[in-house]
């Protein structure tokens, strides 16, 4: 795609909530969209469906020497459409952040708003 035409993504995480399961694990739920979209040479950008492998992160937070830093706690290849959707990710470590495309691997109109802080 990004080698023979000028593919941009507007993806963008709108929530990313967390709860507790019964066996003490951590469930979260993503709730994103995807857009992805061409561009011709002159500027115009038309929206294109997609079906995408796109990361999917999930990071937590660790102490280190009396610092604060951020872990991995999943990070994996989703297949994701196009619009908003929703992804739910069991994990066994406290989630603080989670998102779709975290490391801003591909051409992101606005890279800022692919992973939130988690709430619940």
């Amino acid at each position: 795609d990004m080698f023979e035409t000028i593919t941009l993504y507007d993806n963008r995480t709108e929530s990313a909530r967390v709860s507790r399961t019964a066996d003490g694990r951590y469930k979260v739920n993503l709730v994103y969209q995807s857009h992805k979209l061409r561009a011709n040479g002159q500027g115009v950008e038309t929206e294109i469906g997609h079906d995408d492998w796109i990361e999917v992160g999930v990071f937590g937070e660790d102490q280190v020497d009396g610092r604060s830093t951020e872990t991995t706690i999943y990070l994996d290849k989703h297949r994701l459409g196009a619009g908003m959707s929703e992804i739910e990710i069991v994990i066994d470590e406290k989630p603080v952040r989670a998102g779709i495309d975290p490391r801003n691997l591909l051409i992101d109109r606005v890279p800022g708003d692919n992973v939130k802080r988690v709430s619940g």
